[in-house]
């Protein structure tokens, strides 16, 4: 069971519901960091950014900190091992931020 209220309700969860990032997540503190004067709502900014991402970058970041799978389950699913999820995590992350800071550079 997800840790969202559509998941409680049994009903679908809207488009944005899949990109909000869990109460005191990593996703949620680096949300707030990049949110400042020159950057829109940090929601929609981030959602946005993540939707500019190549496929791989976004399934990645959408499973761990969105949907909150551990990097375990998340490397057994995929048949890698756990450091090359990290790997694959970091360039994502990586990724993100360049496409976030290109929004908030123009």
């Amino acid at each position: 069971m997800g840790r969202h209220a559509a998941d409680r309700s049994g009903s679908p969860p809207r488009h944005a519901d899949l990109f909000t990032p869990a109460p005191g997540s990593a996703a949620e503190r680096f949300a707030r960091q990049r949110a400042g004067p020159r950057t829109g709502h940090p929601h929609t900014t981030i959602v946005r950014a993540i939707e500019d991402l190549a496929a791989a970058h976004r399934e990645i970041l959408i499973e761990l900190f969105y949907q909150g799978v551990p990097l375990e389950a998340a490397a057994a699913a995929r048949g890698l091992p756990v450091r090359e999820v990290k790997s694959d995590l970091y360039f994502a992350l990586r990724a993100l931020r360049a496409v976030l800071d290109q929004r908030t550079d123009c």
